[in-house]
């Protein structure tokens, strides 16, 4: 028996209630007469899943592979030239380094002074060891600062 059918409650203001339902019933012994349940069924109305966040959206499908992996983990690694910098990322091959590297810059966005734009700096060569890994204009450039941007907004 389909009560309520694709009703979206959750979104109409009604998610995380529980609703308690009565039946009333006719029984083939007594027609005609209803019947009631003694205790409710409970109905829970959940919450859909959080949304991932805009950022780790971004940084999972632009930024781990195609910049971080590729070009930052050459220096930016415990013992590598940039060891000694707050900026520091851990190889693919290790538990959980999307997690890891993608808290990793956000941190260093939120909490180091002037990490926004440092972060977008730096790679153009902007007082930057490694030089150039980014050119301005570039679709990698243009995917770090949206996911920057995408950070900084939430």
């Amino acid at each position: 028996l389909t009560v309520v059918d694709d009703l979206p409650l959750g979104p109409a203001g009604a998610a995380g209630l529980t609703l308690s339902v009565f039946l009333a019933y006719d029984t083939i012994a007594a027609p005609g007469e209803l019947f009631y349940s003694g205790a409710p069924i409970a109905v829970s109305i959940g919450t859909a899943p959080p949304a991932e966040p805009a950022s780790l959206t971004i940084y999972t499908q632009s930024i781990s592979a195609q910049i971080v992996q590729l070009r930052c983990v050459v220096c930016h690694v415990s013992g590598g030239v940039a060891g000694g910098t707050p900026l520091l990322y851990v190889r693919s091959p290790a538990a959980d380094f999307l997690t890891t590297n993608y808290n990793t810059i956000v941190n260093y966005i939120k909490n180091v002074p002037n990490g926004s734009n440092r972060i977008l700096s730096k790679p153009q060569g902007q007082a930057h060891s490694g030089g150039v890994q980014l050119q301005s204009g570039s679709t990698d450039f243009q995917n770090l600062s949206d996911h920057v941007n995408a950070v900084l907004t939430e």
